[in-house]
């Protein structure tokens, strides 16, 4: 897998496993990083992955992740009234099949006894990139709204103009700085959140051992949607 080799480039070792059974000793490593990955697993497995992590986490390490969630920002409102086209567009199209609201994701961390060190909400505003556009509004949502078929036509125009695309993309940036700071953390589409592993764990697993760590893990996802990620 392309993400493989590009992580072999910046880690001493790589490895292709299930995320429900990692290859790693207990609390051995000292920091756990997903990016894009908690949204693309179910969330019926989102306990027994989590559980794992803080098995192989040493007390003290930490874990950062930032994933995608299931925002209540007004133009998500609007694509869920179709729900055949949200299964599809917003779901399947890119195996968002573990989206879940920032409360409930933030909620599950804390249950395992993870001390959290920072929770922030992301991407809330309903001014999207045009990448994020262009497929948020395809697969016959352009087709339920005027707006929707404009603001997807102007989105793509944007994307064939590379100058216009940069400079729409730092007039975004400064909007969101601007604005995000006073909408509802309901509204967030993306999360960053890390976590510390207590000294003295209080996670679910009441068998988790205490040890000692030294290596360092990264955890990449995976390309098929209906499968847990690998790391």
């Amino acid at each position: 897998m392309r993400s493989l080799e590009i992580a072999r480039d910046h880690y001493d070792a790589v490895a292709a496993a299930d995320l429900e059974q990692l290859p790693l000793a207990d609390e051995s490593v000292d920091v756990i990083v997903s990016v894009d990955v908690l949204e693309h697993v179910p969330i019926s497995s989102k306990d027994a992955i989590l559980a794992e992590m803080i098995r192989v986490l040493r007390p003290g390490g930490r874990m950062l992740h930032y994933f995608d969630c299931d925002s209540d920002k007004w133009i998500h409102r609007w694509a869920k009234r179709y729900p055949d086209l949200y299964e599809a567009v917003h779901v399947r199209q890119h195996g968002h099949i573990g989206l879940e609201p920032i409360r409930e994701a933030w909620a599950r961390f804390r249950r395992f006894g993870l001390e959290p060190l920072c929770e922030s909400g992301q991407n809330k505003s309903n001014l999207l990139y045009p990448e994020t556009a262009d497929w948020m509004l395809a697969g016959g949502y352009s087709e339920q709204a005027t707006w929707a078929r404009l603001y997807r036509a102007w989105a793509r125009f944007l994307l064939a103009h590379p100058i216009l695309r940069r400079l729409h993309r730092v007039a975004t940036v400064l909007y969101y700085d601007a604005s995000e700071r006073w909408q509802p953390l309901e509204h967030a589409f993306s999360s960053a959140a890390c976590y510390a592993k207590p000294l003295r764990t209080r996670a679910l697993n009441p068998e988790l051992p205490i040890g000692a760590p030294r290596s360092v893990s990264a955890v990449q996802p995976a390309t098929s949607p209906g499968r847990a990620p690998t790391a």
